[in-house]
């Protein structure tokens, strides 16, 4: 359900030549969203680091929590 998922998008630049705009390495930040997402948050990370990052155990947490993510850059 769509109202009940979020994003946590990594960006680190312009971090792959062959993705236009800002990318995590790997997917474009305007692809890591979608239409009906209850909310979604921006991170520096790469896509292959950004699971092992406290910020983004954090968000997940003040997600599960509050509906939300926290957007702080403390992550909580």
């Amino acid at each position: 359900h769509a109202a009940r998922s979020g994003t946590i998008v990594g960006d680190i630049g312009a971090g792959s030549p062959s993705i236009p705009g800002r990318d995590d390495g790997t997917v474009g930040v305007e692809e890591a969203t979608f239409a009906g997402a209850a909310d979604s948050v921006v991170v520096p990370y790469g896509h292959t680091s950004i699971l092992v990052r406290e910020r983004t155990v954090r968000e997940v947490l003040a997600f599960l929590r509050d509906r939300r993510f926290s957007g702080d850059p403390a992550g909580g």
